[in-house]
């Protein structure tokens, strides 16, 4: 999150969020995980909208001398996607699926989407087929 982060202000990028660090909540805990948590940081990506870059402290650690190093496998081993949020109980743990088996696509309407479409290339690097 933090390298994304300041290579896309660097390029641009309007910041929003600074990268944070969002610890593992209890309930996760409780369950067994024993991850230090992730880092999130956000850039404006069009309007009110932000384009939200997400690590976890170990991957942080890799890449920031100011972080401890933290044992990588163990961490990962058990960690959920973000561990700030709470597992979900009851009948709904049961659950295989939500429904949701692939995104085919995303749309947000913008003003001039030639204009949006070369700043977000600008500050990502990202390319229109990536």
């Amino acid at each position: 999150a933090r390298a994304a982060f300041e290579a896309s202000v660097k390029n641009g990028a309007t910041p929003v969020l600074e990268p944070t660090f969002l610890p593992t909540c209890s309930g996760q805990l409780k369950n067994g995980v024993t991850t230090e948590g992730c880092y999130i940081a956000e850039v404006e990506l069009y309007g009110d909208v932000v384009l939200r870059y997400v690590s976890s402290a170990s991957e942080e650690s890799k890449t920031s001398s100011s972080i401890p190093p933290v044992n990588s496998d163990a961490a990962t081993a058990k960690q959920p996607f973000l561990p700030h949020l709470a597992p979900v109980e009851g009948s709904m743990a049961a659950r295989d699926s939500f429904g949701i088996y692939k995104i085919d696509h995303a749309v947000g309407n913008v003003h001039n989407l030639q204009e949006a479409y070369s700043r977000i290339k600008t500050f990502t690097g990202f390319h229109e087929f990536a």
